[in-house]
């Protein structure tokens, strides 16, 4: 619903600024669902709901004041928009990028999240979220290459 709608915008787009059209005849637009992309999207979709299911459990009203709280759901809004972006992404190839300025937000969410949690399970999620991003991140150090073949941005 959403992919022929955003293609007439970058029509319009090309249009007005005819150096970025090669983005589209790289292939590296529209195009199959890469590996990379699914990985991603896995990835952040489990972070996103173990944030919202700690966040919002009965344990992390006693332990959050309110203006902690807004600032989560903020972040957790704008991790769910990161979520949205990177489904997109599985068929608009080159909006895995936007969805590194959404997913930023992990970087302290996952450990808010973390910390409204009863020392028991913190002490038990912990060594497991730890474990499962490092995994992550080795196998997009191996891989990277063969997945994106991504080319920086160019200004016209």
């Amino acid at each position: 619903m959403l992919l022929p709608v955003f293609k007439y915008i970058t029509i319009y787009i090309y249009i007005l600024f005819p150096a970025y059209e090669l983005y589209y005849d790289g292939g590296r637009y529209f195009g199959d669902t890469r590996l990379a992309s699914v990985i991603n999207l896995v990835v952040i979709f489990i972070m996103f709901c173990f944030c919202y299911s700690s966040l919002f459990n009965k344990y992390s009203k006693k332990r959050i004041d309110e203006k902690e709280m807004i600032n989560n759901n903020y972040m957790l809004l704008l991790f769910l928009i990161a979520v949205v972006i990177n489904i997109v992404a599985l068929k608009l190839n080159l909006l895995d990028r936007v969805t590194l300025y959404f997913s930023i937000y992990s970087i302290v969410l996952l450990p808010n999240a973390l910390h409204v949690l009863p020392k028991e399970r913190r002490v038990f999620y912990t060594p497991i979220i730890i474990s499962l991003l490092y995994v992550y991140y080795m196998i997009i150090l191996i891989y990277r290459p063969e997945w994106n073949n991504i080319y920086p941005y160019s200004f016209c």
